[in-house]
């Protein structure tokens, strides 16, 4: 078969057309009983991708929260065999497995119903390298800071589940330890349990358990250091009000200084305290710990977790730090009978 320019040398008609209007000529005149994708690549012209429909507004807004949730949700039984990891060496998770669960799969299948639009904008952060391309990738694409934000919303409940049942049990320990233990002890069991998939022998070694553990509770002194700041501000905490079960700042002198302050102000406060002071060091240590325990370099892709990492924090900062609940004042002494 002659090529385009052969034809439009053979027909003036069609010097100016294009491509693809040669390849409907020549289709539509000498060859209709041939597909017409059969005709184009002959004659060496790439077919055009299919117009993609936009998905609709309850598909981005609800299918793809949900989408995100359900993976989530899939993150709560991962880390607690991934604390059972741990002290297991990787035989709880294998045992899973060999069982027939396999969260790595089930979150990948999941990720297939996202929609096209938020596919490629996941895909667009993913393969952002470094702190300021993930930051603009991730501004480009704001759903996948919701997404990421909504992904996490489970382990987190998960991790003040843990740490109100450590307050249960130490109650001097306080909120703001509590909820600090709690995110700390989830966030080394995910990522345990994620570092031992990737294992060939499906284990996790001894090494490595002891360097996720630190990271672990590294993970929990950085929540605590930032959840005492922001209860000093007098703004809402994650992990501090899923550790006391109420919303806002805890104690008296804590929240009075909340009182003063105005919803834009909290809301900043908050964003910056669980983004940046938090998220971003929490992020960036946790795949530091998980590049040495795989035997990677020690800071591959961890500029772009912490960049993440903050991204999805101060957003769920800022909506957590203007968060106020209602507080009973403490009862005034009783003064002794004269």
């Amino acid at each position: 078969m002659p090529t385009v320019a052969d034809i439009k040398k053979k027909y003036p008609d069609l010097a100016d057309s294009s491509d693809d209007e040669v390849v409907d000529a020549l289709h539509q005149a000498f060859y209709s009983d041939l597909p017409r994708a059969e005709v184009a690549s002959k004659l060496g012209v790439r077919e055009a991708p299919p117009p993609v429909t936009p998905s609709g507004g309850m598909r981005r807004v609800l299918g793809d929260t949900a989408v995100s949730a359900a993976r989530g949700v899939i993150g709560v039984p991962e880390s607690l065999v991934g604390m059972a990891d741990l002290v297991s060496g990787g035989q709880a998770g294998k045992l899973a497995q060999a069982a027939g669960v396999r969260f790595k799969d089930a979150k990948d299948m999941l990720g297939e119903y996202y929609s096209p639009e938020q596919k490629a904008a996941n895909e667009a952060v993913a393969k952002a390298d470094g702190f300021i391309p993930a930051v603009s990738a991730m501004v480009q694409n704001p759903s996948t800071i919701v997404q990421q934000a909504v992904e996490s919303a489970p382990s987190m409940l998960a991790g003040g589940a843990v740490s109100r049942g450590a307050l249960a049990l130490a109650p001097r320990m306080g909120a703001v330890a509590a909820g600090a233990l709690g995110e700390g002890a989830t966030a080394a069991g995910q990522n345990a349990e994620q570092v031992r998939q990737e294992d060939p022998r499906g284990l996790l070694d001894a090494g490595g358990a002891g360097v996720l553990g630190a990271s672990g509770a590294l993970t929990a002194g950085i929540s605590g250091a930032a959840g005492a700041l922001a209860n000093r501000l007098g703004v809402g905490h994650v992990a501090t009000m899923l550790a006391s079960g109420h919303l806002g700042a805890v104690g008296d002198a804590a929240i009075a200084k909340g009182a003063t302050k105005g919803m834009v102000r909290k809301a900043i406060e908050g964003g910056m305290t669980e983004g940046i002071l938090q998220e971003l060091p929490q992020s960036y240590q946790e795949q530091v710990a998980q590049n040495i325990a795989q035997g990677k370099p020690w800071n591959e892709g961890a500029a772009a977790a912490g960049a993440q990492g903050m991204m999805a924090g101060g957003l769920m900062g800022t909506v957590g730090g203007p968060l106020e609940g209602h507080h009973e004042p403490a009862p005034a002494p009783v003064a002794p009978a004269a």
